[in-house]
């Protein structure tokens, strides 16, 4: 809904770690998937956000220790998911705000500056960086996510243009 968009979900950050190899690679490329799947076919619900739907409907009381909203948001609100999903990595990625409106794509460079003013604001010891989850923020992951919503695109328009593309 225009009127009132959704800006975020309050979660925590949580990046996998470099050490964790196979973890990390086989996350990317699950989100590979989810994103070219969505990319590709906006108006189609896609597994990884039904389950963002069934999320909202049922919870996770066991994981989560959350109830859910006990609502079904239907495919239109699942599909409703998917196009903010897009929104935001057009912006992320290629740095399309709302209305063709510009800002910067996000870079692993900005993301370090951002953490960096980040963790100045909210006091730079060790101890308060840990207290709030600051030390869980892996700026090359965060950039290599960026990077897969890049080439999700980047395909999508290679495909409108008729441009021959192996996948």
């Amino acid at each position: 809904n225009a009127q009132y968009p959704l800006v975020t979900i309050d979660n925590q950050m949580s990046c996998i770690p470099r050490e964790s190899g196979k973890l990390r690679e086989a996350y990317f490329e699950k989100v590979r998937q989810a994103t070219e799947a969505t990319v590709l076919s906006p108006d189609v619900e896609h597994a990884a956000f039904a389950q963002v739907r069934q999320f909202l409907c049922q919870g996770c009381v066991q994981g989560h220790g959350w109830p859910g909203l006990g609502v079904d948001v239907g495919k239109q609100g699942t599909l409703e998911v998917q196009r903010g999903f897009l929104e935001a990595i057009h912006r992320a990625a290629m740095g399309a705000g709302p209305a063709g409106s510009a800002c910067l794509p996000i870079s692993r460079k900005q993301l370090a500056k951002d953490l960096g003013e980040l963790e100045s604001l909210l006091g730079n010891s060790p101890e308060s960086a840990n207290a709030l989850g600051l030390e869980q923020i892996d700026c090359d992951f965060c950039a290599s996510v960026v990077d897969i919503f890049r080439t999700a695109l980047q395909l999508h328009q290679d495909l409108q243009k008729g441009s021959t593309v192996s996948i």
